[in-house]
């Protein structure tokens, strides 16, 4: 019997996954939830249908969303998913990993601005995924929504670099790639990155290496680090136990994806130099972040681009 992949969530995430899975001749259905990207497009089926299959060969989650719909049925089989994305335990995975957390503020003690995001994903209490508030009247204006958020003190881009490692983890190392997160559009939501590797980075990819295997994960995973420009501090911020927002970039360049996925091969992997989501980027550079490929990276094709049709 065929080899199938079930991609929960039709969000553009997931249909981009099922795209790139149906390019490389990898059987697979989405799943939509009402009103998503996905719902009007060929290869889907509604999430209700997820619940009538008896087996399924292998089930991919592509959103918070639907980590929380399914979670009844998916917790036993995926329960170190569940570990990994519930911000509840970000503590102990930063102590495992060797770095650290940023301590959260309570509204008597914000010192502006701060950084606001919900407790926990895709449960649709908060209607946003982060929020830099500057002053009183942010605070405010996000007020009804307070109590499901923790603030955090925000960590600049002139004092810490963004990092994130990712990859489609099966048990080494070498699944895993790092980037510098270079723009985002709205805030906390990757418009370009670009490829980074450094001796602390090395260290973190070993350290990261062997809490998964810890845990026997297995899957899509991204954790995104902030780490001081000068005293070279970790701090821990999120992790995603699903595809990410620009995990394109690395599974468009996984030359023997069938065999990672279903066989747990070591990934042969020919990266370009970054990855950019054009409208996103065109929308950063708008609201004045002008942080951009070079003009000779443009012109040399060493730019990923972001599916966006």
């Amino acid at each position: 019997m065929q080899q199938e992949i079930h991609i929960l969530g039709g969000a553009k995430t997931g249909y981009n996954l099922y795209l790139l899975l149906r390019k490389n001749n990898i059987p697979s259905t989405f799943y939509f939830f009402k009103n998503e990207y996905g719902a009007n497009k060929n290869g889907g089926k509604p999430v209700e249908k997820f619940k009538n299959q008896q087996a399924v060969d292998e089930v991919i989650v592509s959103s918070e969303r639907a980590f929380v719909h399914f979670k009844k049925e998916l917790e036993p089989r995926l329960t170190q998913h569940y570990y990994l994305r519930d911000k509840a335990n970000l503590p102990a995975i930063a102590k495992a990993l060797n770095v650290n957390t940023i301590g959260e503020l309570s509204l008597d003690n914000i010192i502006y601005p701060a950084f606001v995001k919900p407790r926990q994903s895709g449960e649709g209490k908060v209607p946003f995924k982060t929020r830099l508030i500057k002053n009183q009247n942010d605070l405010n204006r996000i007020s009804s929504y307070i109590n499901d958020c923790s603030i955090q003190s925000y960590l600049d881009s002139e004092n810490y670099k963004q990092i994130s490692i990712a990859g489609y983890f099966v048990g080494t190392s070498d699944f895993l790639i790092s980037v510098k997160q270079l723009n985002q559009y709205p805030l906390g939501v990757s418009s370009y990155v670009k490829f980074y590797i450094d001796t602390k980075i090395e260290d973190l990819k070993r350290d990261i290496t062997n809490y998964l295997n810890s845990l026997n994960f297995r899957g899509f995973v991204e954790l995104e680090f902030k780490i001081h420009k000068f005293n070279k501090v970790v701090y821990l911020m999120d992790i995603n136990p699903r595809p990410w927002g620009w995990f394109y970039y690395y599974t468009s360049s996984v030359k023997n994806l069938r065999d990672v996925l279903f066989n747990n091969e070591n990934p042969v992997i020919n990266l370009k130099k970054s990855w950019v989501n054009l409208p996103r980027l065109i929308l950063s550079n708008v609201n004045g972040n002008l942080n951009n490929p070079s003009i000779s990276d443009i012109i040399t094709n060493k730019i990923c681009y972001e599916p966006y049709i």
